[in-house]
């Protein structure tokens, strides 16, 4: 069981309102009241709202379902978790600690903060990030292998520990027994007499307790609103609701410096992508239309004069190191692309060991290739540290091979075409037996492009994909030998599926054919700006991957149902390899947030899942920043 205690006494002179700060408005509703229902949607029923200032107004704004305590004095955020009755129960429970005046943490942060906490066992386990920007909040002090050391108090810091960019703002949870048995052992601060709960960090650290953390991609969720102009900050980044580019390559650079004690000479970045129409067509040579959106890898990058190799991934919080010409056995999938990438390149060109540093938001397992994102940020990384001067599709040819050699995975160029190709506000019409492209604008009107994400991960040489491309290849080759005219898969047409006995294969054939046409006229809707037609091609993509293709399962085919039960949906359709992942939907721009609330809703009602629904931006194909 956990509890939550959130903290909401301030008066928030900073305001500059009558309310008190936990109450002012924020996208209509009052600040505290956001994180509230965060708690509530991650499955934690009891809640302790400590109050102060105002407090008769705040019960009555909030109402019932969370319990109120009282803080008379405003002593720091320690004191104000004394405040709350020690009962059997807190002492025998998980116990959240949050300031209220966050609004944009997530439930989902939530869930995986106490996932963690309860995994590793434990005493406080605390969220941090890596903030681009400088803000009053405690410093998270490591050493130099990383292991937490102190929490320092900005004001308390010294000026290199200011320098820290790792910042924590009051967001814990305790083991209940261990956060009261602490709380009395804490002197009140000299200054002000104020108790802080990362003196009873320091406490824990001093005595030998587990302390973990969890660090964040996105710092705004801990952001506390103060002022009328953080309010509007924090409505803007609500509203994409991620870093951007140049915060992403900031924060890397800063994850560089603590790795490697010196800033990177640069920083490859490349994006995931969505695919409007044309889904496992590239292996067979077909037709595709995709863009690049707003979630990248980073890999920041230097030198190291010698021949070793030293690269460490941010998210999956681990390291790889050899030396060059050695062999080295990738003990993971990430570090299979990495050495995959590093191998095919030295047998083309020439390389120097270098430290690399790698980081990202594209979200992994979700059909928005997180997997190209990587091979192509670090393959531009290779590109620009050795001055090899590879061409963008020499670049991408390689990037396949990595799959191909190191994944097993029979993949096409799609993905990486994508990464590296794509332009702002146009998708491409790709052609992958010319490989050539060409760019189509995309001026959605009163549209936008709305990805569920089903939850369920796949792999795909584990998801029958290499499979579908020995059907499609086994059909070809069938056809050829009734047809001597066919040569390629683009010379089939649908007079030819008759020839095929194997039912199985007349199908993966059938859906090829038919999806190519589709991707014409869907180029021939964009450009005549008919959403309708638009819509009606996507969906009956959608039911040919689900009948003829057989790459759909039962959560995708609910999220598209529900997705057209709504009536704003124009619609919808499993993007990516299949067998989870995610769907694209074409719904009405002011109808988009309702679509995402009433699609998480009947699908956590159905699955218990709770499905990650993303609005994304058109953005540029793949680059290169020097620090």
């Amino acid at each position: 069981m956990s509890i939550a205690i959130i903290l909401a006494a301030g008066k928030g002179t900073r305001m500059r309102s009558d309310l008190p700060k936990p109450i002012v408005r924020f996208k209509g509703e009052p600040i505290v009241g956001h994180i509230i229902e965060s708690f509530k949607k991650a499955g934690v029923k009891d809640i302790e709202l400590i109050v102060g200032y105002g407090a008769e107004q705040v019960k009555e704004k909030i109402g019932d379902g969370v319990k109120y305590v009282y803080q008379q004095e405003q002593k720091g955020t320690a004191h104000a978790v004394s405040q709350v009755p020690v009962t059997n129960d807190i002492l025998k429970s998980n116990v959240f600690v949050f300031v209220g005046d966050s609004p944009l943490i997530t439930a989902e942060t939530i869930r995986k903060l106490e996932s963690h906490h309860i995994k590793t066992g434990a005493s406080c386990t605390f969220l941090t990030a890596m903030f681009p920007i400088d803000l009053p909040y405690a410093r998270v002090i490591r050493d130099a292998n990383g292991k937490l050391v102190a929490c320092i108090e900005e004001k308390n810091a010294m000026p290199e520990q200011l320098k820290v960019r790792e910042l924590l703002s009051s967001h814990f949870i305790f083991k209940g027994e261990d956060l009261f048995k602490y709380l009395n052992e804490i002197k009140p601060d000299k200054g002000n007499g104020e108790l802080y709960l990362t003196d009873i960090i320091g406490i824990m650290l001093a005595k030998g307790e587990k302390v973990e953390t969890l660090q964040i991609d996105d710092y705004r969720e801990l952001v506390g609103l103060n002022t009328p102009e953080d309010i509007a900050w924090a409505e803007a980044a609500g509203k994409s609701n991620t870093p951007t580019l140049e915060e992403l390559i900031e924060v890397n650079r800063q994850n560089f410096v603590k790795h490697f004690s010196a800033t990177p000479a640069f920083a490859a970045y490349a994006p995931g992508r969505i695919n409007i129409i044309g889904e496992h067509t590239d292996y067979t040579l077909g037709l595709s239309m995709p863009c690049a959106i707003n979630r990248w890898a980073v890999v920041s990058m230097s030198p190291n004069n010698s021949k070793q190799v030293k690269v460490v991934s941010v998210d999956f919080k681990d390291k790889m190191s050899f030396e060059l010409g050695q062999e080295y056995e990738p003990k993971n999938s990430w570090e299979k692309y990495i050495y995959g990438c590093i191998l095919l390149f030295t047998q083309k060109h020439q390389l120097t060991g270098f430290n690399a540093v790698i980081a990202g938001n594209v979200p992994i397992g979700s059909g928005v290739s997180s997997s190209a994102a990587l091979e192509v940020a670090f393959m531009n990384a290779l590109n620009q540290l050795s001055g090899a001067g590879m061409d963008d599709l020499s670049l991408i040819k390689l990037c396949q091979q990595v799959e191909h050699q190191y994944l097993h995975v029979k993949s096409g160029l799609l993905d990486q075409y994508a990464s590296q190709f794509s332009v702002a506000g146009k998708v491409m019409l790709l052609d992958f037996q010319k490989l050539s492209h060409q760019y189509v604008s995309a001026d959605m009107k009163d549209y936008v492009w709305v990805l569920c994400d089903t939850k369920v991960k796949r792999s795909l040489s584990g998801s029958k994909y290499s499979e579908r491309v020995e059907e499609t290849q086994s059909a070809l080759t069938t056809i050829k030998e009734k047809d001597k005219s066919v040569k390629g898969f683009r010379d089939i047409e649908e007079k030819h599926i008759g020839l095929i006995e194997n039912h199985v294969q007349q199908k993966r054939i059938r859906h090829y054919v038919t999806e190519d046409n589709r991707v014409v006229e869907a180029m021939n809707a964009i450009e005549n700006n008919d959403m309708k037609a638009l819509g009606k091609l996507i969906t009956a993509s959608h039911n040919s991957l689900k009948n003829d293709y057989e790459v759909s399962c039962e959560e995708l085919d609910f999220l598209v149902e529900e997705a057209l039960k709504t009536g704003y949906c124009l619609g919808s359709r499993m993007m990516g390899g299949g067998f989870g992942g995610c769907t694209i939907n074409l719904v009405k721009k002011d109808k988009a947030n309702e679509f995402g609330e009433q699609i998480g809703k009947a699908y956590k009602q159905r699955f218990g899942i709770d499905a990650e629904i993303n609005i994304y931006q058109s953005v540029n194909g793949a680059g290169i920043f020097t620090y």
